[in-house]
Protein backbone atom coordinates (compact mmCIF):
# COMPACT_ATOMS: atom_id res chain seq x y z
CA UNK A 1 0.00 0.00 0.00
CA UNK A 2 1.61 3.44 -0.67
CA UNK A 3 -0.43 6.40 1.05
CA UNK A 4 0.48 9.95 -0.28
CA UNK A 5 -0.06 12.86 1.91
CA UNK A 6 1.53 16.51 2.40
CA UNK A 7 3.95 18.02 1.34
CA UNK A 8 3.96 15.87 -1.86
CA UNK A 9 6.60 13.83 -2.33
CA UNK A 10 6.78 13.86 -6.13
CA UNK A 11 8.79 16.93 -7.15
CA UNK A 12 7.01 19.68 -9.31
CA UNK A 13 8.24 19.91 -13.25
CA UNK A 14 9.10 16.01 -12.66
CA UNK A 15 9.14 14.16 -15.38
CA UNK A 16 9.36 10.86 -14.23
CA UNK A 17 6.47 8.14 -14.90
CA UNK A 18 5.21 6.82 -11.21
CA UNK A 19 4.38 3.31 -11.34
CA UNK A 20 2.48 2.14 -7.90
CA UNK A 21 1.85 -1.61 -7.55
CA UNK A 22 -0.48 -3.22 -4.46
CA UNK A 23 -0.75 -5.93 -2.69
CA UNK A 24 -4.15 -6.26 -0.57
CA UNK A 25 -6.13 -3.90 -0.53
CA UNK A 26 -5.87 -0.01 0.06
CA UNK A 27 -3.78 0.34 -3.36
CA UNK A 28 -3.49 3.84 -3.54
CA UNK A 29 -4.37 6.84 -0.75
CA UNK A 30 -4.68 10.75 -1.75
CA UNK A 31 -5.07 12.64 1.61
CA UNK A 32 -3.47 15.80 -0.03
CA UNK A 33 -3.11 17.64 -2.74
CA UNK A 34 -0.49 16.18 -5.68
CA UNK A 35 0.91 17.91 -8.40
CA UNK A 36 2.70 16.49 -11.58
CA UNK A 37 3.56 19.06 -14.05
CA UNK A 38 4.11 17.03 -17.13
CA UNK A 39 4.43 13.50 -15.59
CA UNK A 40 2.27 10.08 -15.71
CA UNK A 41 1.10 8.44 -12.44
CA UNK A 42 0.66 4.91 -13.33
CA UNK A 43 -0.77 2.66 -10.85
CA UNK A 44 -1.59 -1.01 -11.62
CA UNK A 45 -3.71 -3.22 -8.92
CA UNK A 46 -3.36 -6.57 -10.07
CA UNK A 47 -3.52 -8.29 -6.83
CA UNK A 48 -5.97 -5.21 -5.29
CA UNK A 49 -8.74 -8.07 -3.07
CA UNK A 50 -10.81 -5.36 -1.41
CA UNK A 51 -11.42 -2.03 -0.86
CA UNK A 52 -10.41 1.18 -3.12
CA UNK A 53 -7.39 1.40 -5.90
CA UNK A 54 -7.52 5.20 -5.27
CA UNK A 55 -9.23 6.99 -2.34
CA UNK A 56 -8.93 10.59 -2.23
CA UNK A 57 -11.16 11.66 0.77
CA UNK A 58 -11.64 15.46 2.56
CA UNK A 59 -13.22 16.17 6.04
CA UNK A 60 -12.58 19.85 6.20
CA UNK A 61 -15.96 21.65 6.96
CA UNK A 62 -14.98 24.53 4.93
CA UNK A 63 -17.90 25.19 2.82
CA UNK A 64 -15.94 27.55 0.07
CA UNK A 65 -16.27 26.39 -3.34
CA UNK A 66 -13.50 23.07 -4.26
CA UNK A 67 -12.76 20.14 -6.16
CA UNK A 68 -11.82 16.83 -4.71
CA UNK A 69 -11.05 15.63 -8.52
CA UNK A 70 -10.48 18.06 -10.71
CA UNK A 71 -9.33 17.00 -14.60
CA UNK A 72 -8.85 19.16 -17.31
CA UNK A 73 -7.22 19.35 -20.82
CA UNK A 74 -6.10 22.65 -21.28
CA UNK A 75 -5.32 22.86 -25.10
CA UNK A 76 -7.82 23.77 -27.22
CA UNK A 77 -5.90 21.62 -29.70
CA UNK A 78 -5.73 18.51 -28.34
CA UNK A 79 -8.70 17.57 -29.76
CA UNK A 80 -8.99 13.73 -29.43
CA UNK A 81 -8.03 14.15 -25.66
CA UNK A 82 -11.06 12.85 -23.42
CA UNK A 83 -10.97 14.20 -20.25
CA UNK A 84 -12.07 10.90 -18.33
CA UNK A 85 -12.24 7.53 -19.67
CA UNK A 86 -13.59 4.31 -17.39
CA UNK A 87 -13.57 0.79 -19.40
CA UNK A 88 -15.10 -2.24 -17.69
CA UNK A 89 -14.42 -5.52 -18.96
CA UNK A 90 -16.97 -7.45 -16.15
CA UNK A 91 -20.35 -7.60 -16.11
CA UNK A 92 -20.56 -4.71 -13.82
CA UNK A 93 -21.18 -0.78 -13.38
CA UNK A 94 -18.70 0.77 -15.11
CA UNK A 95 -19.44 4.23 -13.30
CA UNK A 96 -21.72 4.76 -9.99
CA UNK A 97 -22.15 8.08 -8.79
CA UNK A 98 -24.19 8.24 -5.12
CA UNK A 99 -25.26 10.51 -2.62
CA UNK A 100 -24.98 9.34 0.96
CA UNK A 101 -25.57 13.13 2.93
CA UNK A 102 -26.08 16.92 2.76
CA UNK A 103 -29.55 18.64 1.81
CA UNK A 104 -31.95 15.99 0.30
CA UNK A 105 -32.78 17.81 -2.79
CA UNK A 106 -29.00 18.53 -3.53
CA UNK A 107 -27.99 17.26 -7.20
CA UNK A 108 -26.35 13.76 -7.50
CA UNK A 109 -24.79 14.36 -10.76
CA UNK A 110 -24.60 17.56 -13.12
CA UNK A 111 -23.09 18.04 -16.18
CA UNK A 112 -22.67 21.39 -18.08
CA UNK A 113 -21.52 23.26 -21.43
CA UNK A 114 -20.43 26.48 -20.48
CA UNK A 115 -19.36 27.52 -23.98
CA UNK A 116 -21.12 30.29 -24.92
CA UNK A 117 -21.65 29.76 -28.70
CA UNK A 118 -22.14 26.00 -27.96
CA UNK A 119 -23.93 23.78 -30.70
CA UNK A 120 -22.92 20.43 -30.05
CA UNK A 121 -24.46 17.64 -27.44
CA UNK A 122 -24.26 17.96 -23.88
CA UNK A 123 -25.44 14.20 -23.31
CA UNK A 124 -24.50 11.71 -25.48
CA UNK A 125 -25.66 8.04 -24.70
CA UNK A 126 -23.94 5.85 -27.21
CA UNK A 127 -24.93 1.99 -27.41
CA UNK A 128 -22.28 -0.39 -29.44
CA UNK A 129 -25.39 -2.33 -30.92
CA UNK A 130 -27.83 -2.26 -33.60
CA UNK A 131 -31.04 -1.15 -33.34
CA UNK A 132 -33.61 -3.68 -31.03
CA UNK A 133 -35.69 -4.47 -28.78
CA UNK A 134 -32.73 -6.28 -26.38
CA UNK A 135 -31.45 -3.59 -24.36
CA UNK A 136 -32.34 0.52 -23.20
CA UNK A 137 -30.34 3.40 -23.98
CA UNK A 138 -31.52 4.89 -20.88
CA UNK A 139 -33.44 3.74 -17.92
CA UNK A 140 -34.82 5.85 -14.13
CA UNK A 141 -35.90 3.87 -11.34
CA UNK A 142 -36.61 3.93 -7.87
CA UNK A 143 -35.85 2.50 -5.13
CA UNK A 144 -37.94 -0.11 -5.42
CA UNK A 145 -36.87 -0.98 -8.55
CA UNK A 146 -39.64 0.20 -10.35
CA UNK A 147 -38.66 1.93 -14.08
CA UNK A 148 -39.87 5.10 -14.51
CA UNK A 149 -38.51 6.08 -17.32
CA UNK A 150 -37.12 3.83 -20.45
CA UNK A 151 -35.79 4.62 -23.89
CA UNK A 152 -35.71 1.27 -25.65
CA UNK A 153 -32.77 0.34 -28.17
CA UNK A 154 -36.16 0.17 -31.01
CA UNK A 155 -36.23 3.86 -30.44
CA UNK A 156 -39.40 3.60 -28.12
CA UNK A 157 -39.73 5.05 -25.40
CA UNK A 158 -42.03 4.21 -21.93
CA UNK A 159 -42.64 6.65 -18.92
CA UNK A 160 -44.94 4.91 -15.82
CA UNK A 161 -47.15 8.02 -15.79
CA UNK A 162 -47.34 10.57 -18.46
CA UNK A 163 -45.21 13.41 -20.44
CA UNK A 164 -46.09 16.81 -20.00
CA UNK A 165 -45.54 20.19 -21.79
CA UNK A 166 -46.79 23.90 -22.27
CA UNK A 167 -48.36 23.16 -25.73
CA UNK A 168 -52.03 22.22 -26.80
CA UNK A 169 -52.04 20.05 -30.03
CA UNK A 170 -51.31 17.22 -31.41
CA UNK A 171 -49.31 17.69 -35.18
CA UNK A 172 -47.90 15.52 -37.81
CA UNK A 173 -45.17 16.33 -40.97
CA UNK A 174 -46.80 16.42 -44.07
CA UNK A 175 -45.27 17.27 -47.58
CA UNK A 176 -46.88 20.15 -49.71
CA UNK A 177 -47.73 19.58 -53.53
CA UNK A 178 -45.68 21.72 -54.76
CA UNK A 179 -42.41 21.69 -52.44
CA UNK A 180 -42.99 25.26 -50.83
CA UNK A 181 -43.69 26.23 -47.34
CA UNK A 182 -46.73 27.46 -46.06
CA UNK A 183 -47.61 30.48 -43.98
CA UNK A 184 -48.05 29.47 -40.32
CA UNK A 185 -51.78 29.76 -39.18
CA UNK A 186 -52.92 28.74 -42.59
CA UNK A 187 -55.45 25.98 -42.91
CA UNK A 188 -54.63 23.18 -45.42
CA UNK A 189 -56.71 20.24 -46.82
CA UNK A 190 -55.32 16.91 -48.57
CA UNK A 191 -54.63 16.01 -52.26
CA UNK A 192 -53.50 12.17 -52.41
CA UNK A 193 -51.17 12.00 -49.75
CA UNK A 194 -50.16 15.36 -49.35
CA UNK A 195 -51.17 18.82 -48.55
CA UNK A 196 -52.07 22.36 -49.71
CA UNK A 197 -53.91 25.56 -48.94
CA UNK A 198 -57.21 25.06 -48.22
CA UNK A 199 -59.49 27.22 -50.59
CA UNK A 200 -63.25 28.56 -49.56
CA UNK A 201 -65.78 25.86 -49.43
CA UNK A 202 -63.12 23.14 -48.92
CA UNK A 203 -63.01 21.33 -45.77
CA UNK A 204 -59.41 21.71 -44.21
CA UNK A 205 -57.45 18.77 -41.83
CA UNK A 206 -55.81 20.70 -39.87
CA UNK A 207 -53.76 24.24 -39.46
CA UNK A 208 -49.89 24.97 -40.34
CA UNK A 209 -47.92 25.03 -36.94
CA UNK A 210 -44.32 26.23 -36.17
CA UNK A 211 -42.14 23.64 -35.27
CA UNK A 212 -41.44 22.74 -31.80
CA UNK A 213 -44.84 24.06 -30.60
CA UNK A 214 -47.24 21.42 -30.19
CA UNK A 215 -47.61 18.94 -28.01
CA UNK A 216 -46.45 15.70 -30.27
CA UNK A 217 -44.97 15.96 -33.72
CA UNK A 218 -45.51 12.85 -35.53
CA UNK A 219 -43.94 11.92 -39.07
CA UNK A 220 -40.30 13.04 -38.16
CA UNK A 221 -37.82 10.16 -38.48
CA UNK A 222 -34.42 10.96 -37.03
CA UNK A 223 -32.92 9.46 -40.31
CA UNK A 224 -34.70 8.31 -43.84
CA UNK A 225 -37.48 6.79 -43.20
CA UNK A 226 -36.81 3.80 -45.73
CA UNK A 227 -33.37 2.96 -44.16
CA UNK A 228 -35.12 -0.05 -42.71
CA UNK A 229 -37.10 -3.11 -44.47
CA UNK A 230 -41.07 -3.05 -43.72
CA UNK A 231 -43.91 -5.10 -43.85
CA UNK A 232 -47.12 -3.46 -45.70
CA UNK A 233 -48.19 -1.84 -42.72
CA UNK A 234 -45.23 0.26 -42.43
CA UNK A 235 -43.57 -2.52 -39.19
CA UNK A 236 -39.72 -2.96 -39.39
CA UNK A 237 -38.86 -6.53 -39.88
CA UNK A 238 -36.32 -8.06 -37.25
CA UNK A 239 -33.41 -10.57 -38.09
CA UNK A 240 -31.80 -13.14 -35.33
CA UNK A 241 -28.07 -12.82 -35.50
CA UNK A 242 -25.23 -14.57 -33.70
CA UNK A 243 -22.42 -12.22 -31.86
CA UNK A 244 -18.24 -13.41 -32.03
CA UNK A 245 -16.98 -12.55 -29.24
CA UNK A 246 -13.09 -13.20 -27.74
CA UNK A 247 -10.87 -11.44 -25.04
CA UNK A 248 -8.28 -9.29 -26.71
CA UNK A 249 -4.94 -7.78 -25.39
CA UNK A 250 -5.64 -4.15 -23.67
CA UNK A 251 -3.13 -2.59 -26.11
CA UNK A 252 -5.87 -3.63 -28.48
CA UNK A 253 -9.07 -2.65 -26.85
CA UNK A 254 -9.75 -5.16 -24.59
CA UNK A 255 -12.59 -7.84 -25.16
CA UNK A 256 -13.74 -7.59 -28.63
CA UNK A 257 -17.15 -8.59 -29.77
CA UNK A 258 -18.58 -8.03 -33.49
CA UNK A 259 -21.84 -9.22 -35.22
CA UNK A 260 -20.70 -12.51 -36.89
CA UNK A 261 -21.49 -11.12 -39.93
CA UNK A 262 -20.18 -7.97 -39.99
CA UNK A 263 -16.80 -8.07 -38.61
CA UNK A 264 -14.64 -5.07 -39.97
CA UNK A 265 -11.94 -6.42 -42.45
CA UNK A 266 -8.52 -7.31 -41.62
CA UNK A 267 -9.94 -8.76 -37.79
CA UNK A 268 -8.33 -11.35 -37.32
CA UNK A 269 -10.87 -14.24 -35.35
CA UNK A 270 -9.30 -15.97 -32.79
CA UNK A 271 -9.78 -20.33 -33.03
CA UNK A 272 -11.08 -20.07 -29.32
CA UNK A 273 -13.55 -16.79 -30.05
CA UNK A 274 -16.92 -17.68 -28.12
CA UNK A 275 -20.52 -17.20 -31.04
CA UNK A 276 -23.47 -16.03 -29.09
CA UNK A 277 -27.01 -16.34 -29.52
CA UNK A 278 -29.09 -14.76 -26.87
CA UNK A 279 -28.28 -11.57 -24.56
CA UNK A 280 -27.46 -11.41 -20.74
CA UNK A 281 -30.90 -11.29 -20.30
CA UNK A 282 -31.46 -14.85 -22.00
CA UNK A 283 -33.15 -13.16 -25.07
CA UNK A 284 -32.41 -14.01 -28.63
CA UNK A 285 -30.22 -11.32 -30.37
CA UNK A 286 -32.35 -9.37 -33.02
CA UNK A 287 -32.06 -6.34 -35.15
CA UNK A 288 -33.95 -4.60 -37.94
CA UNK A 289 -32.89 -5.55 -41.52
CA UNK A 290 -31.53 -2.82 -43.53
CA UNK A 291 -32.94 -1.69 -47.34
CA UNK A 292 -30.42 -2.07 -49.80
CA UNK A 293 -31.43 1.18 -50.94
CA UNK A 294 -29.96 2.70 -48.15
CA UNK A 295 -26.90 4.84 -48.94
CA UNK A 296 -25.02 5.54 -45.33
CA UNK A 297 -23.44 8.33 -47.60
CA UNK A 298 -25.63 10.73 -47.90
CA UNK A 299 -26.40 13.32 -45.25
CA UNK A 300 -29.85 13.49 -44.13
CA UNK A 301 -31.39 16.62 -43.59
CA UNK A 302 -34.06 16.75 -41.42
CA UNK A 303 -37.78 17.44 -42.22
CA UNK A 304 -38.14 20.22 -40.19
CA UNK A 305 -35.05 22.04 -41.88
CA UNK A 306 -37.06 21.01 -45.33
CA UNK A 307 -39.74 23.66 -47.02
CA UNK A 308 -41.31 20.70 -48.80
CA UNK A 309 -42.29 19.15 -44.99
CA UNK A 310 -44.69 21.39 -42.49
CA UNK A 311 -46.19 20.41 -39.57
CA UNK A 312 -49.66 20.51 -39.18
CA UNK A 313 -51.82 20.83 -36.08
CA UNK A 314 -54.38 17.84 -36.21
CA UNK A 315 -56.35 18.03 -32.83
CA UNK A 316 -56.40 20.46 -29.91
CA UNK A 317 -56.09 24.05 -29.18
CA UNK A 318 -54.69 25.76 -32.31
CA UNK A 319 -54.38 29.45 -32.86
CA UNK A 320 -55.45 29.85 -36.76
CA UNK A 321 -55.02 33.34 -38.86
CA UNK A 322 -58.22 35.26 -39.24
CA UNK A 323 -60.52 34.56 -41.82
CA UNK A 324 -59.56 30.82 -42.83
CA UNK A 325 -61.42 28.24 -44.23
CA UNK A 326 -62.80 26.47 -41.17
CA UNK A 327 -64.33 23.07 -40.80
CA UNK A 328 -67.85 22.87 -39.13
CA UNK A 329 -66.89 20.98 -35.83
CA UNK A 330 -64.47 22.94 -35.03
CA UNK A 331 -65.08 25.33 -32.29
CA UNK A 332 -64.05 29.02 -32.16
CA UNK A 333 -62.39 29.44 -28.67
CA UNK A 334 -61.32 33.25 -28.65
CA UNK A 335 -59.36 36.11 -30.54
CA UNK A 336 -55.92 36.19 -29.59
CA UNK A 337 -55.34 39.20 -31.91
CA UNK A 338 -56.42 41.37 -34.61
CA UNK A 339 -55.40 38.81 -37.17
CA UNK A 340 -55.02 35.43 -34.69
CA UNK A 341 -58.29 33.54 -33.34
CA UNK A 342 -57.93 30.32 -31.04
CA UNK A 343 -60.01 26.90 -32.54
CA UNK A 344 -60.26 24.19 -30.83
CA UNK A 345 -60.07 21.35 -33.30
CA UNK A 346 -61.55 18.27 -32.48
Amino acid sequence: MLIVSSPSPFASGDTNNYICTSNGSGALVGEANLTFDGSTLTHTGDSLTSENAVTITSDSSDSSSRRLLYVKNDNSSATNTNCITASQDANQVTAEFERIGGSKSAIAFAISNNHGAFTGTVLNLYAGEDTGDGFSILKAQSNNDATLFQLNGDGNAYCEASWNNGYGDYAEFFETTDGNAIAVGTTVTLEGDKIRVCAEGETPIGVIRPFGQSTTTGGNPQRWHGKWQTDAHNTKLYEEYTVTQWEAPEEDGGNAAYDSDRIPEGVVVPDDAEVLTHNADGKRFVRTINNPDYDESLEYISREDRDEWQVVGLLGQVPITTGQPVADNWIKMKDMSDTVEMWFIK
